[in-house]
Parts: structure tokens; sequence; C-alpha cells
């Protein structure tokens, strides 16, 4: 038996958005850096253009974050609404885990 189609689409669009997620936390860690000063060092460099290409890759994802997690028009509320409800669930138990066991002590 397979899964219908919206369902497969919704849960890839949470699968993607997770990545998502994880990237723009990398992206804006190097935007902060680059603006404390911080400058690469190697064969290769964009130089100037390198702040540009990182601010662009925010936007962009931000865009896409923002697109993505749109809840769908199939009227299942699961299959609509999946995206956020794993979104909020994930952040809710990293929370919990942050408050309750303390991993930054």
């Amino acid at each position: 038996m397979s899964a219908p189609t919206g369902c497969l689409t919704q849960i890839t669009s949470f699968a993607v958005f997770g990545i998502y997620v994880a990237f723009q936390a990398v992206v804006l860690a190097l935007l902060r850096q680059r603006i404390k000063g911080w400058r690469p060092v190697g064969p290769f460099s964009l130089g100037k253009a390198g702040f540009v290409v990182n601010v662009a890759a925010l936007v962009y994802g931000i865009l896409i974050m923002v697109l993505l997690p749109a809840p769908g028009r199939s009227g299942v509320f699961l299959n609509d609404w999946i995206v956020l409800s794993g979104l909020l669930i994930a952040m809710g138990v990293g929370l919990l885990y942050l408050f309750i066991a303390r991993p930054d002590r």
C-alpha cells in the first residue's frame, strides 16, 4: 500500500526544511564572524564579494524557510500542517532538553 502523494510531498518538505534550518545556522554564524572582522585564509577567497554572497545565501534561505512550511490545501489537517507541527515538536523537545538537562554546563 502506498502513501498518498500529498503526504509524501509534505514529508519531503519537512525533511528539506530541517536541512535548511541547519544550513542557515551555519550561514548566519559565518555572516556574524564576517561582521566581526574574520577573513578567510587559504588559496581561494571571494574577497569582498564573499560578504555579498553570504548575505544573499541568508536571504534566499530565509525566503525558502518561509515558503516551505506553508500549509497545503488537501483538507487533511496532518497532511496540511505536518511541516509546522513537526517543527514545533522538534523545537519544543530541543528546548525542554536544553532547560532540563542543561548540556551547556
